[in-house]
């Protein structure tokens, strides 16, 4: 990527999704190759000055690439269908949703889960796509550390679904 461009980009529940965070102090245009998978096209939300994901133009795949403009100190979430692969019932179990909140403050990452007496376990990838934490048989709020800047995906197994969520840190 471009100088002070993070990515990360993740495949599952038939879609490919690429985060990137620009922390540097002008607007950038950034090329994305898509490997091991086949999209059409992207769409597009922004976090910015301004913006909390905002929903922007689609995203079109040409010859396996695409160029998108990536605002000054923000954060870009593309989103596309994966044309080449049908969802398995597993990954159609997998949920994107409001069950739990998941923050960063003051220097941890804080899971809270929608009812509190469910039992819960969670996994945790920092930005550069490592597990950085797994908990399992919780209840109520859980903390771990988070010093890396960037976009942390969390995934939550509670009642047999899957939910995950994408957490900055810039």
């Amino acid at each position: 990527p471009t100088t002070n461009v993070h990515t990360s980009a993740y495949s599952g529940d038939g879609k490919i999704v690429i985060v990137a965070v620009n922390t540097g102090t002008s607007a950038v245009n950034q090329k994305f190759a898509i490997q091991n998978g086949t999209v059409a096209q992207f769409a597009t939300w922004q976090t910015a000055s301004g913006k909390n994901m905002v929903a922007g133009s689609a995203a079109q795949v040409s010859g396996g690439s695409f160029t998108a403009s990536l605002p000054a100190q923000s954060i870009t979430t593309f989103v596309g269908v994966r044309t080449d692969k049908v969802p398995t019932r597993i990954e159609l179990q997998t949920r994107i949703d409001n069950s739990f909140k998941a923050e960063v403050t003051n220097g941890h990452l804080v899971i809270t889960p929608a009812s509190f007496n469910d039992t819960y376990s969670f996994r945790v990838f920092s930005p550069n796509g490592t597990k950085s934490a797994i908990r399992s048989e919780n209840r109520g709020v859980s903390e771990i550390p988070a010093s890396t800047r960037g976009m942390y995906l969390v995934e939550i197994r509670s009642n047999g679904i899957v939910h995950r969520k994408m957490v900055p840190l810039l």
